[in-house]
């Protein structure tokens, strides 16, 4: 029988959790870094652009602005400029082209409790946009930027490997564990072979240990004329104009939380 203090334990420890953000924001990581977290973002953001949305993509990775340089954004305004009260986290958005736009937070080692409420400060703009997509690094650090951003969703990239499962299965169950959010996962750079492969060890895993269904939002190929592009000091945008990868992301999108209730 559960005694009332566990009950009231209990009760305290759901007021900790993280609850689920707007529908309409999307939270992109990894639990292994090279996974293609940066990538799967910047294509989920300019496909949903192109499409008439109104689109944010938020470069929440700690250690590095890749998305303000694949984009070919000059520096500007970061999460440490939120610090005067009189700056308004707005400011630190700039339109990339069409519907689509870039707030970059800037680099960090560390997140601290102060840089925590900073982030929060950033959550207000998401109201305004059609489809916000977070690229929150990989490691399990980057799932503390997601609950401060309050994502309504989490897309997790992951590799086939026994590392690239392992981390992942990681960070399903961090999710379980600290919010519950909803979670897909998509597998980046394998052949249709190796995803079915990879689905089948996270499935049988998932449902095992975690007692969850595995959602799968579908899997990409390897693209070499990314890897190793003609043109490297190419924009992302105009090396993704002879890749195929934007048209085989859709289908994964119309499988994900904010482009279902857009």
């Amino acid at each position: 029988m559960t005694s009332q203090l566990e009950v009231v334990r209990e009760k305290l420890e759901a007021r900790r959790r993280p609850r689920p953000g707007p529908p309409h924001v999307i939270g992109v990581v990894s639990g292994r870094g090279g996974a293609g977290v940066s990538l799967v973002s910047a294509l989920l953001a300019i496909r949903s652009a192109n499409a008439g949305l109104r689109t944010l993509l938020v470069d929440a990775e700690p250690w590095m602005e890749v998305q303000r340089v694949w984009l070919g954004q000059p520096q500007g305004g970061t999460l440490e400029d939120l610090r005067g009260t009189d700056v308004d986290a707005e400011s630190l958005v700039r339109r990339v082209h069409g519907q689509l736009e870039l707030l970059s937070l800037g680099a960090a080692e560390t997140l601290s409790r102060e840089r925590r409420a900073l982030l929060r400060r950033v959550v207000p703009v998401f109201e305004d946009r059609d489809i916000v997509v977070v690229d929150a690094g990989s490691r399990l650090e980057g799932l503390e930027r997601v609950f401060d951003l309050r994502v309504g969703s989490v897309l997790v990239v992951s590799g086939a490997d026994a590392v690239g499962l392992a981390s992942t299965h990681a960070m399903l169950k961090a999710l379980v564990t600290k919010g519950d959010l909803p979670a897909a996962v998509l597998f980046n750079r394998l052949t249709e072979v190796e995803a079915t492969s990879a689905e089948s060890v996270l499935r049988e895993g998932s449902f095992r240990f975690l007692r969850r269904d595995l959602a799968v939002a579908g899997s990409l190929p390897d693209d070499p004329s990314l890897t190793n592009p003609e043109n490297p000091d190419a924009l992302l945008p105009e090396q993704l104009v002879a890749s195929t990868l934007p048209h085989l992301v859709t289908p994964a999108m119309t499988r994900l939380l904010p482009w279902q209730s857009s």
